[in-house]
């Protein structure tokens, strides 16, 4: 049986999706993140049976920085920071989402982004997929992107639950 793994934005949003796809017939278990469950239910997509796993991110999983050498307030000429090298990183504080995330990912066939329709979700996808990069990517799997926005309610409830 092919599994999904789906990743969304926010955990409210998780569970309505979780809920609406299963028809409430889910079971729920714990991730590394105590705000970040695990939602589990079979499903059909285009007749291929299916175990969906639901998880969540909390908005961004990663963060920007300058170098150490350029953090502190007068450690340099502000003019530097315009060319100055920065790092983008998992925080402490996202960890074990990271690790769920990662986790899951060893046990799925493929990927489902549910995020908002703008730029952000857009960013938040690639940081998502950044985590993926290493797991995904070594044996084929089949990664798909699936942005929604304020129409989630109509994709969930005519497109998806329809199929």
């Amino acid at each position: 049986m092919i599994k999904v793994l789906n990743v969304v934005e926010k955990p409210s949003v998780a569970k309505s999706v979780a809920t609406i796809l299963s028809r409430n017939q889910l079971r729920v278990r714990e991730g590394r993140s105590r705000y970040n469950k695990i939602f589990e239910f079979n499903y059909s997509i285009n007749g291929q049976q299916c175990h969906m796993l639901v998880t969540s991110v909390t908005g961004h999983l990663m963060e920007v920085d300058f170098e150490d050498r350029f953090r502190k307030w007068h450690s340099c000429d502000p003019a530097d920071l315009y060319t100055a090298p920065v790092r983008k990183h998992v925080p402490e504080d996202k960890l074990d989402i990271k690790r769920t995330l990662e986790e899951e990912a060893r046990k799925c066939h493929w990927l489902v982004l549910w995020l908002d329709c703008d730029r952000e979700g857009e960013n938040i996808a690639f940081e998502v997929m950044e985590v993926f990069k290493g797991i995904f990517m070594k044996q084929p799997k089949i990664l798909l992107l699936l942005i929604s926005g304020f129409q989630m309610q109509w994709t969930l409830g005519k497109k998806l639950i329809s199929e």
